[in-house]
Protein backbone atom coordinates (compact mmCIF):
# COMPACT_ATOMS: atom_id res chain seq x y z
CA UNK A 1 0.00 0.00 0.00
CA UNK A 2 1.54 3.30 -1.12
CA UNK A 3 0.73 5.43 1.97
CA UNK A 4 2.28 2.79 4.25
CA UNK A 5 5.41 2.64 2.10
CA UNK A 6 5.68 6.41 2.06
CA UNK A 7 5.22 6.62 5.83
CA UNK A 8 7.89 3.96 6.34
CA UNK A 9 10.28 5.83 4.07
CA UNK A 10 9.81 9.09 5.99
CA UNK A 11 10.11 7.24 9.32
CA UNK A 12 13.46 5.82 8.21
CA UNK A 13 14.60 9.28 7.12
CA UNK A 14 13.63 10.73 10.50
CA UNK A 15 15.42 7.92 12.34
CA UNK A 16 18.59 8.55 10.36
CA UNK A 17 18.66 12.27 11.14
CA UNK A 18 20.39 13.16 14.39
CA UNK A 19 18.20 15.10 16.78
CA UNK A 20 20.42 18.16 16.89
CA UNK A 21 20.11 21.76 15.79
CA UNK A 22 22.06 21.12 12.57
CA UNK A 23 19.36 18.75 11.35
CA UNK A 24 16.30 20.47 12.82
CA UNK A 25 15.13 22.00 9.55
CA UNK A 26 15.46 18.67 7.73
CA UNK A 27 13.50 16.93 10.50
CA UNK A 28 10.75 19.55 10.24
CA UNK A 29 10.64 19.14 6.45
CA UNK A 30 10.30 15.35 6.79
CA UNK A 31 7.40 15.82 9.21
CA UNK A 32 5.78 18.32 6.83
CA UNK A 33 6.15 15.89 3.93
CA UNK A 34 4.66 13.03 5.93
CA UNK A 35 1.85 15.23 7.24
CA UNK A 36 1.06 16.28 3.67
CA UNK A 37 -0.04 12.73 2.88
CA UNK A 38 -3.16 13.54 4.91
CA UNK A 39 -4.43 15.84 2.17
CA UNK A 40 -4.73 12.77 -0.07
CA UNK A 41 -5.74 10.06 2.39
CA UNK A 42 -7.83 12.30 4.68
CA UNK A 43 -6.36 11.15 7.97
CA UNK A 44 -6.62 13.87 10.59
CA UNK A 45 -4.45 12.53 13.39
CA UNK A 46 -1.19 12.17 11.42
CA UNK A 47 -1.69 15.66 10.00
CA UNK A 48 -2.22 17.15 13.44
CA UNK A 49 0.69 15.21 14.95
CA UNK A 50 3.18 16.01 12.19
CA UNK A 51 2.08 19.62 11.76
CA UNK A 52 2.41 20.32 15.47
CA UNK A 53 5.74 18.51 15.72
CA UNK A 54 7.13 20.41 12.73
CA UNK A 55 6.01 23.74 14.23
CA UNK A 56 7.66 22.83 17.55
CA UNK A 57 10.94 22.18 15.74
CA UNK A 58 10.64 25.33 13.63
CA UNK A 59 10.10 27.37 16.80
CA UNK A 60 13.58 26.33 17.97
CA UNK A 61 15.38 27.59 14.87
CA UNK A 62 17.44 30.78 15.20
CA UNK A 63 16.40 31.89 11.69
CA UNK A 64 12.97 32.33 10.11
CA UNK A 65 11.64 29.44 8.05
CA UNK A 66 8.52 31.06 6.59
CA UNK A 67 7.78 28.52 3.85
CA UNK A 68 8.11 25.57 6.20
CA UNK A 69 6.07 27.32 8.88
CA UNK A 70 3.30 28.02 6.35
CA UNK A 71 3.31 24.39 5.20
CA UNK A 72 3.22 23.06 8.77
CA UNK A 73 0.33 25.37 9.69
CA UNK A 74 -1.60 24.32 6.57
CA UNK A 75 -1.22 20.68 7.57
CA UNK A 76 -2.23 21.33 11.17
CA UNK A 77 -5.26 23.44 10.17
CA UNK A 78 -6.54 20.88 7.68
CA UNK A 79 -6.00 18.10 10.22
CA UNK A 80 -8.19 19.96 12.71
CA UNK A 81 -10.78 20.48 9.96
CA UNK A 82 -10.81 16.74 9.16
CA UNK A 83 -11.18 15.94 12.85
CA UNK A 84 -14.17 18.33 12.96
CA UNK A 85 -12.36 20.49 15.52
CA UNK A 86 -13.72 23.74 14.12
CA UNK A 87 -12.46 26.09 16.83
CA UNK A 88 -8.89 24.81 16.49
CA UNK A 89 -9.05 24.77 12.68
CA UNK A 90 -10.36 28.34 12.61
CA UNK A 91 -7.54 29.51 14.90
CA UNK A 92 -4.95 27.68 12.80
CA UNK A 93 -6.27 29.15 9.55
CA UNK A 94 -6.19 32.61 11.12
CA UNK A 95 -2.52 32.07 12.01
CA UNK A 96 -1.84 30.66 8.55
CA UNK A 97 -3.28 33.71 6.79
CA UNK A 98 -1.22 35.96 9.08
CA UNK A 99 1.91 34.03 8.09
CA UNK A 100 1.00 34.30 4.40
CA UNK A 101 0.55 38.06 4.76
CA UNK A 102 3.83 38.42 6.66
CA UNK A 103 5.62 36.49 3.91
CA UNK A 104 3.97 38.58 1.15
CA UNK A 105 2.12 35.51 -0.14
CA UNK A 106 -1.47 36.53 0.59
CA UNK A 107 -2.26 37.01 -3.14
CA UNK A 108 -1.11 33.57 -4.28
CA UNK A 109 -2.73 30.27 -5.20
CA UNK A 110 -1.70 29.01 -1.78
CA UNK A 111 -3.72 31.84 -0.21
CA UNK A 112 -6.67 30.93 -2.46
CA UNK A 113 -6.46 27.29 -1.37
CA UNK A 114 -6.17 28.39 2.24
CA UNK A 115 -9.32 30.52 1.96
CA UNK A 116 -11.16 27.67 0.24
CA UNK A 117 -10.17 25.15 2.92
CA UNK A 118 -10.88 27.63 5.72
CA UNK A 119 -14.38 28.15 4.33
CA UNK A 120 -15.01 24.41 4.67
CA UNK A 121 -14.54 24.78 8.43
CA UNK A 122 -17.58 27.09 8.50
CA UNK A 123 -19.65 25.34 5.82
CA UNK A 124 -21.77 23.37 8.29
CA UNK A 125 -21.68 25.77 11.22
CA UNK A 126 -21.54 29.41 10.17
CA UNK A 127 -22.27 29.63 6.47
CA UNK A 128 -22.22 33.44 6.52
CA UNK A 129 -18.58 33.27 7.65
CA UNK A 130 -17.77 30.86 4.80
CA UNK A 131 -19.06 33.20 2.08
CA UNK A 132 -16.28 35.86 2.13
CA UNK A 133 -13.64 33.14 2.32
CA UNK A 134 -15.07 31.32 -0.70
CA UNK A 135 -15.39 34.60 -2.58
CA UNK A 136 -11.75 35.49 -1.79
CA UNK A 137 -10.65 32.07 -3.07
CA UNK A 138 -12.54 32.60 -6.35
CA UNK A 139 -11.27 36.18 -6.72
CA UNK A 140 -7.66 35.13 -6.13
CA UNK A 141 -7.94 32.24 -8.58
CA UNK A 142 -9.46 34.51 -11.24
CA UNK A 143 -6.76 37.16 -10.76
CA UNK A 144 -4.01 34.55 -11.11
CA UNK A 145 -5.47 32.08 -13.60
CA UNK A 146 -7.75 34.33 -15.62
CA UNK A 147 -11.51 34.64 -15.83
CA UNK A 148 -12.20 31.23 -17.31
CA UNK A 149 -11.05 27.84 -16.26
CA UNK A 150 -10.40 28.12 -12.53
CA UNK A 151 -10.67 24.98 -10.42
CA UNK A 152 -14.29 23.82 -10.47
CA UNK A 153 -14.16 22.88 -6.79
CA UNK A 154 -13.59 26.53 -5.90
CA UNK A 155 -16.58 27.87 -7.85
CA UNK A 156 -18.67 24.92 -6.63
CA UNK A 157 -17.93 25.77 -2.99
CA UNK A 158 -18.91 29.42 -3.46
CA UNK A 159 -22.07 28.40 -5.33
CA UNK A 160 -22.99 26.02 -2.51
CA UNK A 161 -22.55 28.73 0.10
CA UNK A 162 -24.67 31.17 -1.92
CA UNK A 163 -27.35 28.50 -2.34
CA UNK A 164 -27.52 27.97 1.42
CA UNK A 165 -27.75 31.73 1.88
CA UNK A 166 -30.73 31.74 -0.58
CA UNK A 167 -28.81 33.95 -3.03
CA UNK A 168 -29.97 31.89 -6.00
CA UNK A 169 -29.30 34.51 -8.69
CA UNK A 170 -25.63 34.53 -7.68
CA UNK A 171 -25.36 30.77 -7.21
CA UNK A 172 -26.80 29.66 -10.56
CA UNK A 173 -24.12 31.14 -12.85
CA UNK A 174 -21.41 29.74 -10.59
CA UNK A 175 -22.95 26.26 -10.83
CA UNK A 176 -23.09 26.65 -14.61
CA UNK A 177 -19.44 27.72 -14.69
CA UNK A 178 -18.52 24.80 -12.46
CA UNK A 179 -20.19 22.36 -14.85
CA UNK A 180 -18.53 23.93 -17.93
CA UNK A 181 -15.08 23.92 -16.33
CA UNK A 182 -15.44 20.39 -14.99
CA UNK A 183 -16.48 19.12 -18.41
CA UNK A 184 -13.58 20.96 -20.08
CA UNK A 185 -11.19 19.31 -17.62
CA UNK A 186 -12.88 15.93 -18.02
Amino acid sequence: NEPDEANALVARALESLPQDSLNALQRAECLIDRGSFGFFIEQAEPMKRDGQAALAILDTLPFPAASQRIAALAILAYGHYLARESREADADYTRLMEELKRAGRDDTLLAADTCNNWALVHYDGNIARAEPLCRRAVDLRRSIEGEEGIAPSVTYNLAGVLLQLARYDEAEPLYEETIRTARARS
